[in-house]
């Protein structure tokens, strides 16, 4: 069994199913406190009776979530009580609020709880997906859930948050594509793309590689895993625009700028008054940035698989400093460059790579143990 992706898949599902019960037992067994709701983004008198609501303070990114789960294709941006802040920007990521409105039947009500059950099934299929990588780069299916293991998925569990969702799509068609299904690798990638808009960047990835690797193969092969993706990602960007009559790239601008230029401002903010679980993460981030950087020319791993990572990074360092000095932001903006740099940890031949994903697992421990 344990030689099997399926141990990291039941392994990741109970170590998650004890931290989601323990939160849930901490907040009164209270679904809707994951939305993260707060005032003055909702207005508490058009909410549901009962429905918890942060006061003196704007919330977080859940409550949009929620809000398009009621209603994913709505025109308005005030409506259910809830004001959408950047209206193209958060309903570019629909995938995610359009599966909890099926998931609860379309009753408003069981909405919050679908939230936090496709992230519960997110994760778990990213140990299932995470062990199958790790067994075919020679390891033990049990580093796989190194991968569901990421500090910043303890943030999205806990506040209703797309990253999850984002990542294994990301990762069953980057498999997809490993088994010759460029077809179905393209559906999953133009649903992660659906999912988070940063999903691009893995057929950009793919594509670079073709170009530069192995141009009979992207012709042959990967084409349907770089345009399916490309071509979802460009009609619903220009829907959003007809609707909003403003691009999402121009309303999340704010969060990105030169590369290091957020980093400069936030250490003059106190970045590092984090508690010590966050300042673990940045570490171990900065330690698989070196550690793949050292051995990207050389990994196994795909060339697509590798480009993908790359552009990650310079995504990461590019990032502004809004995103840099909040922890919880930072984190889940690196949730793609950490997922995929345990790929790169997993499949370097020197063992004190492993050590930096322990490391890891140390941090989402101190901090799943802080929320609780």
């Amino acid at each position: 069994m344990a030689s099997s992706p399926r141990f990291s898949a039941a392994l990741t599902a109970l170590v998650y199913g004890a931290l989601l019960t323990s939160l849930l037992a901490a907040r009164g067994w209270d679904a809707t406190s994951f939305v993260m709701a707060g005032i003055p983004v909702v207005a508490r008198d058009s909410l549901p009776a009962g429905f918890a609501v942060i006061d003196g303070q704007a919330g977080y990114d859940g409550q949009y979530y929620y809000r398009l789960a009621l209603e994913p294709f709505t025109r308005e941006a005030t409506a259910h009580g809830i004001r959408l802040d950047l209206p193209a920007y958060r309903q570019q990521r629909i995938l995610y609020p359009v599966l909890a409105r099926l998931a609860s039947l379309g009753q408003p009500s069981a909405i919050p709880s679908a939230l936090i059950l496709i992230n519960f099934l997110a994760l778990v299929a990213l140990g299932w997906l995470g062990g199958v990588f790790a067994r075919q780069l020679d390891r033990s299916p049990l580093w796989g859930t190194a991968l569901p293991l990421y500090i910043g998925f303890v943030t999205s569990l806990s506040r209703d948050l797309a990253e999850p969702l984002e990542c294994a799509l990301v990762l069953g068609g980057l498999l997809l594509l490993r088994r010759e299904r460029p077809w179905i690798a393209g559906a999953a990638l133009a649903a992660a793309v659906l999912t988070r808009e940063t999903a691009i960047l893995v057929p950009a990835g793919v594509a670079l590689a073709g170009v530069i690797h192995d141009r009979q193969r992207l012709q042959r092969n990967w084409l349907p895993a770089i345009g399916v993706p490309l071509v979802v990602f460009a009609l619903w960007q220009v829907w959003l625009w007809h609707v909003w009559g403003v691009t999402a790239f121009g309303e999340g601008s704010r969060n990105a700028g030169a590369p290091f230029s957020g980093l400069m401002v936030a250490l003059g903010g106190g970045i590092w008054h984090w508690h010590w679980p966050w300042v673990l993460a940045v570490l171990v981030i900065l330690a698989t940035a070196i550690a793949g950087a050292v051995a990207w020319r050389t990994s196994p791993l795909l060339p697509g698989e590798r480009w993908s990572w790359l552009l990650y990074l310079l995504l990461l360092v590019s990032v502004g400093s809004k995103v840099w000095g909040d922890n919880h932001a930072f984190i889940r903006a690196a949730a793609e460059f950490s997922m995929l740099g345990a790929l790169l940890l997993l499949a370097a031949e020197q063992r004190w790579t492993r050590w930096i994903l322990g490391a890891g697992l140390i941090a989402w421990l101190g901090a799943a143990s802080q929320l609780v």
